[in-house]
């Protein structure tokens, strides 16, 4: 819980730092749904 507390206010103060998460996250979400996609291509 205390990580939290120190990373929401950085996320919401640093530019920097909630963009480099923002591109980490999005990254995984596509690759997420790109291979759930190709799992049920093959079902």
């Amino acid at each position: 819980m205390d990580q939290n507390e120190e990373i929401t206010p950085k996320f919401m103060n640093e530019d920097q730092f909630r963009d480099a998460v923002s591109k980490h996250l999005l990254k995984e979400v596509y690759e997420k749904i790109r291979s759930e996609n190709k799992v049920n291509a093959q079902i």
